[in-house]
């Protein structure tokens, strides 16, 4: 059991790690500032009908 939880989390952290890469390679080689690929992966993700929850700058004290 413990071996499980250990791996599941493993695996996520992976999947985390996999995911911040490439868009991170992504945003390197279209050069676009951070504002401009926010709403490029927003845009995707719209066509892709994937939810994506994120707290924006009127979020921050």
């Amino acid at each position: 059991m413990c071996l499980e939880l250990v791996l599941l989390v493993a695996h996520t952290l992976f999947q985390y790690g996999m995911a911040m890469t490439s868009v991170f390679m992504l945003k390197w080689i279209f050069r676009l500032t951070l504002h401009a690929f926010k709403s490029f992966v927003d845009s995707i993700l719209t066509l892709m009908k994937v939810p994506l929850n994120y707290p924006d700058y009127t979020c921050i004290r």
